[in-house]
């Protein structure tokens, strides 16, 4: 199928598309996390596969975003532009202009005064287009979306984990902005597996405060994230904290047993245990000075164990600094614990929790590393170094039943308190396997409650 982006007319074939049924097929327009790394992508692709399932013939439109080239694989109808393109030109507005002339002190201020701005004359350009079905007064550069929620019955937020003020372009702004024009529009809502903070500022506590209330259904991936809500004053029976989209990211069980002997051909000799690490090489996640100190006394402290091998597995899809600060570590390590780097070309989703499926213990950075590894049974710890992914590692253990699976690294004593969780886990490996596979099934169930709802929607409204 051609691809073409929604924000253009419609075709007439695709504008008479209908139902198994005759009926004419409900139309999802879906935004997704699209920071370009493997755990985005296999939220993606997973929610498309279950919508795929659950609500044959469907419509379905995706935001553009860096993993177009991978999403085209997937059976996707159309293509529109998101609204971080829009607040992005704002900010750059600002900083190439106007701070220049804005007294320091209320730069913040002006800043914000005219982010406010720019969601207002969204808002106005969507209450004339749904008065006279003409996108005319909408800002040029929120068309595409705004044409995409017009011809749209549901505006789906698909799992992200950036709903956090941390991230200047991207984080809440953008997709809260995008519900308060979908809605605006007539449109339902629903927000899947949201990673909801950490929310520094007083405006983006404020458009995730209108977004969420506004939703038919919110589910969020850690109960920090439900408390964050609940504290900007969003509550409801709406409300849910159930898992990641990627938790039920199927795999073929057969393939393990050949996944861990192509890990252990990458040894010489093969290790008894293997350990995959995953470090989080990405520049909102590194360090103040870039620095793999941290991670190399991680790895130390894993050579300390008997018969321990450690293979690293990327999990950016853009990976060649990763890739090379993982060679750099295997050359530190050299002579001190048998260590690898897993081949990349780049990895699909299922081939990566394929292969930490098959591996003994998993340590690492990655929010969905983790998932891939604790949705496969896999015994594992998380290392952080800031308050956002402090939040993140601790509300992925706790989802999974390991509320003490986590270290801060840098803090007194760290190293101690990371030989005895090691030790615990590797102990206690297979109760702690029997232990995730009972948490499988209700984590399986919670997860498939969007679609659900999602599926419940289109019914009513055909």
């Amino acid at each position: 199928m051609r691809r073409r982006d929604i924000g253009s007319a419609p075709r007439r074939a695709t504008r008479q598309k209908q139902s198994a049924h005759g009926r004419r097929s409900v139309r999802v327009a879906l935004e997704h996390g699209g920071f370009g790394t493997t755990g985005d992508f296999a939220m993606l692709v997973n929610v498309l596969r279950k919508l795929r399932q659950q609500i044959p013939g469907a419509t379905i439109a995706i935001r553009r975003g860096r993993n177009e080239k991978q999403v085209t694989l997937h059976e996707v109808d159309e293509y529109f532009e998101g609204l971080q393109t829009y607040y992005r030109n704002t900010w750059n507005r600002f900083y190439n202009g106007w701070h220049k002339v804005v007294p320091q002190a209320m730069r913040g201020a002006a800043l914000n005064g005219l982010v406010i701005l720019a969601t207002i004359r969204l808002l106005i350009g969507a209450l004339v287009a749904r008065a006279i079905g003409t996108l005319i007064c909408c800002p040029a550069g929120a068309r595409s979306f705004a044409g995409a929620a017009m011809r749209s019955d549901i505006f789906y937020v698909a799992g992200n984990g950036g709903m956090t003020d941390a991230f200047l372009y991207g984080g809440v702004y953008a997709p809260c902005a995008e519900t308060l024009l979908a809605r605006t529009l007539g449109k339902k809502v629903l927000f899947s597996g949201q990673g909801v903070g950490p929310l520094e500022s007083p405006l983006g506590r404020a458009f995730a405060r209108e977004a969420f209330r506004r939703a038919e259904l919110v589910t969020v991936r850690e109960k920090e994230s439900l408390l964050t809500l609940r504290k900007l004053g969003v509550d409801g029976s709406h409300i849910s904290c159930t898992g990641d989209d990627a938790h039920d990211l199927p795999i073929d069980p057969n393939a393990t047993a050949s996944a861990r002997e192509r890990l252990l051909r990458l040894f010489d000799p093969a290790p008894k245990i293997i350990a995959a690490v995953n470090v989080r090489w990405a520049s909102y996640a590194q360090t103040a000075d870039g620095s793999l100190k941290e991670p190399l006394d991680v790895c130390r402290l894993l050579s300390e164990v008997p018969g321990m091998g450690i293979v690293f597995v990327p999990m950016l899809t853009d990976c060649e600094e990763e890739i090379a600060s993982y060679h750099r570590m295997v050359k530190e390590l050299h002579g001190r614990i048998p260590a690898c780097v897993a081949p990349y070309q780049p990895l699909k989703p299922e081939e990566i929790k394929t292969s930490l499926a098959a591996v003994d213990l998993a340590v690492g950075y990655s929010y969905h590393f983790l998932v891939f590894a604790l949705s496969s049974c896999v015994p594992a710890l998380g290392v952080y170094e800031t308050a956002y992914y402090k939040q993140k590692l601790e509300g992925v253990m706790e989802r999974y039943a390991m509320p003490d699976a986590t270290i801060g690294l840098g803090t007194n004593g760290w190293h101690a308190q990371f030989t005895h969780k090691l030790q615990e886990l590797l102990n206690n490996r297979e109760g702690v396997r029997m232990r995730l596979r009972e948490r499988q099934k209700t984590l399986a169930e919670q997860v498939s409650l969007p679609i659900r709802v999602l599926r419940r929607l289109a019914e009513a409204g055909r």
